[in-house]
């Protein structure tokens, strides 16, 4: 019975830990518990999908590509822009990348911490 136990508090613990970004984000206060809420959930999202189609060239998590733009405000907002046009040029467009999951990784990008 102990090992039941100890394997239930080891697989909340993993769950827990999964569910939790590895960047920090900006402060939410002010606004909705449910705005919160949705912020957090579309912030550890878009994580996931920025480390899977982006961070090879673009960093943060580690060295990226020298061309590849940082993503200052205004870099995200005309990648943003240029996805929005079908631009080919665009490495979201290029991927295949869908409305929801290229959303997810601009909030990100737009919430993270440096």
């Amino acid at each position: 019975m102990k090992g039941k136990h100890i394997y239930f508090i080891f697989i909340i613990f993993i769950v827990a830990c999964a569910v939790q970004p590895s960047s920090k984000i900006k402060s939410l206060e002010g606004s909705s518990k449910d705005y919160q809420t949705y912020i957090k959930k579309e912030f550890i999202r878009g994580e996931v999908l920025y480390k899977k189609y982006c961070a090879s060239c673009h960093g943060i998590f580690g060295p990226g590509n020298a061309d590849a733009p940082n993503f200052t405000s205004i870099q995200l907002h005309n990648y943003n822009a240029a996805f929005i046009r079908s631009d080919k040029e665009n490495h979201a467009v290029a991927q295949g990348l869908d409305d929801e999951s290229f959303q997810s990784i601009m909030t990100f990008l737009s919430y993270r911490l440096p």
